[in-house]
């Protein structure tokens, strides 16, 4: 049990105020009149103390005092219960002192002990004492309201933006030209679907109405930067199984056709996301699995609620994925270098697409270790990295797949042929209108 202890002044009469762990339960002890100007200044300081018997969170201690009579009272609430969120009406309660807090215009309250900011669905402040409370398990959370500044949620839903704008160009580019429409270029569409689709949460999650809102959304945004790097890893083995064959047997071609392997990458590329989202709300809806563990979406960030299950859903699958994308990209790194290919022009091709996917390994990578280093370091610079490098992804695949050379060739070829095929008819027009 977690107790709050603090003196108050009421009708020239002192009171302490002890509040259980459990913010239904609000219990006055009431002394009998003493003159107030004789009582010891207050201890006031604001930092945890712990409870000596339970081991738990206590705020600060201002004095003490003998054991009066008890009564009890309910509390007054700073917003309507209805208006509470799921995860303060169901988490352990601890509370602040007043004058340990700083109440903002919006109704959000900022506690600078923790330095974070509690929401107004998030935190009950009575109106008698002043006191706060919040949930004990704030160190759980995963709370990127403190780390985001206006200019970051503003870089990132322009940059979210711009990098759904370059892959749908890049998405009509490849359902122009057939040439882009091989293997490796079907596994880039489907990254550039996952990447769009997360994007796409990303920007509307600034325009979210309701708490339901936000929770489909961090689910879909969830998936698509799983299934990205689920693609990403489909085209890093498949880079690696184009050289493996292209130095052991000298061809390029493998024995299943490519329909065949691209529903098995699609198989493995889509289904792997789904099973861990699957999996998360299974945990869920189970009354005795750990809240710190379940796929449980905040309200105000659209993203992971705890940090325990952004580890396991979503950080420690990016991180195997990454190590086993590495591992390949070393093995690709030494075939390339010590083996013999059929022609030049396909070891060039091969090095190219080896080049590149590298770069969009690295780019995707340190995305999700500059997001994890800052979330775990107080550090802004590393929160401006992360989103950066995270909106420009887009970008990068644009520039670096689809304003290619031989692209912007193959534009100007069909340019051309437009063109051809347009003069005869003006030609034709212009004769008959004579006529």
């Amino acid at each position: 049990m977690l107790w709050a202890t603090c003196f108050i002044q009421k009708s020239s009469t002192t009171f302490r105020v002890i509040r259980s762990a459990n913010a239904s339960k609000f219990i006055h002890q009431d002394w009998e009149y003493t003159d107030v100007t004789e009582q010891p200044d207050p201890v006031d300081f604001c930092m945890n103390v712990s409870d000596s018997e339970t081991g738990g969170n206590k705020r600060s201690v201002r004095s003490n005092a003998e054991e009066p009579v008890v009564f009890t009272t309910e509390p007054t609430n700073s917003v309507n219960e209805s208006e509470l969120s799921e995860e303060f009406k169901n988490c352990e309660h601890l509370s602040v002192e007043q004058g340990c807090y700083e109440v903002q215009p919006n109704g959000s309250v900022y506690v600078p002990l923790y330095k974070t900011l509690f929401y107004r669905t998030d935190h009950i402040i009575d109106k008698d004492s002043g006191e706060l409370f919040i949930c004990s398990d704030i160190f759980d959370k995963f709370t990127e309201s403190t780390k985001f500044s206006s200019t970051l949620s503003i870089t990132s839903l322009v940059g979210s933006f711009i990098s759904a704008v370059c892959i749908l160009l890049h998405k009509l580019m490849f359902l122009v030209f057939k040439k882009l429409r091989n293997l490796p270029g079907y596994c880039l569409f489907s990254l550039c679907i996952a990447l769009q689709t997360a994007y796409i949460c990303t920007f509307i999650s600034f325009f979210r109405k309701s708490e339901s809102d936000c929770t489909a959304n961090g689910i879909f945004k969830a998936f698509g930067f799983l299934a990205s790097f689920f693609w990403m890893n489909v085209m890093s083995y498949d880079i690696w199984r184009s050289l493996r064959m292209a130095t052991a047997k000298l061809r390029l071609t493998g024995e299943k056709p490519m329909k065949t392997r691209f529903g098995i990458y699609s198989a493995y590329a889509w289904g792997s996301p789904l099973f861990l989202i699957i999996v998360g709300l299974i945990v869920n809806s189970s009354p005795n699995s750990d809240a710190k563990y379940k796929f449980l979406i905040s309200h105000e960030t659209c993203w992971f609620l705890y940090k325990q299950a952004l580890l396991v859903y979503f950080v420690i699958p990016l991180i195997s994925l990454l190590c086993i994308n590495t591992l390949l990209f070393i093995s690709c790194f030494f075939m390339i270098r010590g083996a013999a290919m059929n022609t030049a022009e396909n070891k060039a091709d091969l090095w190219l697409r080896f080049l590149v996917c590298i770069r969009l390994s690295v780019v995707m990578g340190l995305t999700w270790i500059f997001g994890a280093l800052s979330s775990a370091v107080e550090a802004n610079w590393l929160w401006h990295l992360s989103v950066i490098c995270n909106v420009l992804q887009g970008v990068f695949i644009f520039f670096s797949f689809t304003f290619t050379e031989k692209t912007r060739l193959e534009c100007k070829k069909a340019i051309a042929r437009k063109k051809s095929s347009f003069s005869p008819t003006q030609v034709s027009c212009q004769q008959s209108t004579s006529v």
